[in-house]
């Protein structure tokens, strides 16, 4: 990775992880609604679900074009999940914060331990469930996977959960109330912004 693990500027980046399947795409689509921050499009070499598109929910590459770009210092951090490549591009982070803005970088757990380990700074927040049951269920209404990727899915994700004591908050992604759980992230990072501006 080539990337430094500050980044100059008044803006911030926000690494929001949570199990798969607690709603941290609706979240972050809701929280882009309602302000200025926008989301990093990171890049794949998974096939797209129905109704994603390439360029806005991902950037889908293939194989050799992920490892060119690795070799090219293209992400700030990749990692493999289920078979599939998943990479942070830097170059919209770097811009971002320059210019005193928010990017959200919404990454699994595993990528979130990644930047941790390189020093990343950030806003790390964790989106959790209210309960492993809960989860379970939103995992099993997906109809996205075959059913041996989606038990996979319900193991790690209960492993997941054991990750959120290493994040810098942590806010409870209720089903039907997903107003408190964005209201809670947009105090976390009006919170950090203005600490960021004191200075």
């Amino acid at each position: 990775m080539s990337a430094d693990a500050t980044f100059d500027g008044p803006g911030l980046l926000v690494v929001l992880s949570g199990p798969s399947g607690v709603g941290k795409n609706t979240v972050v689509d809701r929280l882009v609604e309602r302000s200025s921050w926008t989301r990093l499009v990171t890049a794949t070499t998974r096939r797209p679900r129905p109704g994603e598109r390439d360029g806005v929910d991902y950037l889908f590459i293939s194989p050799e074009e992920f490892q060119s770009r690795i070799e090219d210092g293209f992400f700030l951090e990749h990692t493999e999940t289920y078979g599939d490549l998943y990479g942070s591009p830097v170059k919209p982070v770097r811009e971002a914060v320059a210019r005193g803005e928010v990017i959200i970088l919404v990454i699994d757990v595993k990528g979130g331990e990644r930047l941790r380990e390189l020093g990343i700074e950030a806003c790390y927040i964790f989106i959790a469930p209210p309960d492993t049951d809960s989860l379970i269920s939103r995992l099993e209404r997906r109809a996205t996977e075959d059913e041996a990727r989606r038990d996979a899915r319900v193991e790690r994700a209960k492993a997941e959960l054991d990750a959120a004591k290493t994040y810098d908050h942590v806010v409870v992604n209720r089903e039907n109330d997903i107003d408190s759980a964005v209201a809670g992230i947009e105090k976390i990072i009006e919170r950090e912004l203005a600490g960021r501006r004191r200075f």
